[in-house]
């Protein structure tokens, strides 16, 4: 049991240095059509206005290799009435230093051929360095 323990212990140490610098960006529209620095590590959560309601979605549709998508996107109403629009949010962790760009499309789903209702569009500058 001490064995583990220490071992359990071990990995924590060496670990946390590396947890504590990580940052939690929270962005929403204002950042679509705009440059962001991250670092390797980050956790960015995007918030994108939306009503699903309509039929209307954000897709991820250029998710670039420098970033892991975290799970499914959360929609949460601005109220309990029915129809009620509300925020999207996409939360996705830095891996890899470099440029890409990250977009997503405001769309309905069986509409692949129709121009998106909105794009939102954010060049990332991920670097290596704290």
């Amino acid at each position: 049991m001490n064995k583990v323990f220490s071992r359990v212990l071990m990995v924590t140490l060496f670990f946390l240095p590396q947890l504590s610098c990580a940052s939690n960006i929270t962005l929403d529209d204002t950042a679509c059509g705009t440059r962001q620095s991250l670092s390797v590590g980050d956790v960015l959560e995007l918030r994108l206005p939306g009503n699903p309601t309509t039929g209307y979605t954000w897709q991820v549709t250029a998710l670039p290799s420098l970033l892991f998508q975290q799970g499914e996107p959360v929609h949460r109403s601005d109220s309990r009435m029915l129809g009620a629009g509300g925020v999207t949010s996409f939360v996705f962790r830095a891996t890899t230093p470099g440029d890409a760009t990250l977009e997503l499309v405001y769309r309905r789903p069986w509409e692949q051929n129709t121009p998106p209702l909105k794009t939102c569009r954010i060049q990332l500058n991920l670097s290596g360095e704290r």
